[in-house]
């Protein structure tokens, strides 16, 4: 087994973990792990949101260095179990290296949900908040197609760009202009309750979590920049849904 075979194969797979939205402690005590199979080569792991850092010792002490940078973050558990499980099989010595990148590429081709199923889960979630948080079946059922529609926008913007800050404005917008004509048109009754509800799959609620466990775990860097990309993704969706009910629902709040 090749020093930079292995340093590959651990930094593809801490690259799978690191952009399907696991914590940084978690994928350097993975990367470590991996490096430590078959030989002692006191290897060394840094992680951040946006980089994984490895330097391994090779059968001469020489050091070996790798750097991956992250561009692509998001939440996939399907590819992150994989990826555990695969890590567990390796250092256990249930597979081989040959093996191992045999998986990862499967790992890598998983598919994401069909985008129909992710719109339909945007309105089930918007609905049910909605109503969960004491709205009527109505207003819930309007912050469910509300919910969808959003969905579809993040869908086709997701593809042209990956501006998150951007992408929670202009949705918290596309919501409070979306209810405000709801109830306008007597199809809803209060517009803070379908905007709350509508505004549920905006909320970067797995970035917060991440943010708390990185930092929990002594991760501050990780931990602090994660927790200011959820804060300020946070703003920019209140931001657009206010400056939108401002200029749109006077006389309805």
């Amino acid at each position: 087994m090749k020093d930079s075979d292995l340093l590959k194969f651990s930094a593809d797979i801490g690259e799978i973990m690191l952009s399907s939205g696991a914590e940084t402690h978690r994928v350097e005590d993975t990367l470590e792990r991996l490096l430590s199979v078959g030989a002692p080569r006191e290897p060394e792991t840094f992680v951040t949101t946006t980089g994984i850092f490895i330097c391994i010792k090779n059968y001469q002490g020489d050091p070996f260095t790798m750097v991956r940078r992250i561009k692509n973050r998001g939440t996939n558990l399907e590819k992150l179990i994989a990826a555990n499980a695969l890590s567990r099989d390796f250092t256990s010595g249930k597979v081989n290296l040959k093996e191992a990148v045999e998986r990862l590429e499967e790992i890598k081709n998983i598919k994401s949900f069909k985008p129909y199923l992710v719109v339909l889960s945007d309105g089930l979630v918007s609905g049910g908040f909605a109503i969960m948080l004491g709205s009527s079946i109505t207003d819930g059922i309007c912050a469910a197609v509300i919910g969808m529609l959003l969905g579809i926008f993040i869908y086709f913007y997701s593809r042209s760009r990956s501006e998150v800050l951007f992408e929670g404005f202009i949705g918290g917008a596309i919501i409070s202009v979306l209810a405000v004509a709801a109830v306008r048109f007597g199809i809803g009754t209060y517009v803070d309750g379908i905007i709350i509800g509508a505004a549920m799959p905006l909320v970067p609620g797995v970035a917060i979590t991440t943010a708390i466990r990185d930092i929990m775990e002594g991760d501050y860097v990780s931990g602090v920049s994660r927790m200011m990309e959820a804060v300020l993704t946070a703003v920019a969706i209140a931001g657009g849904a206010g400056i939108a009910l401002n200029m749109f629902g006077g006389g309805l709040l």
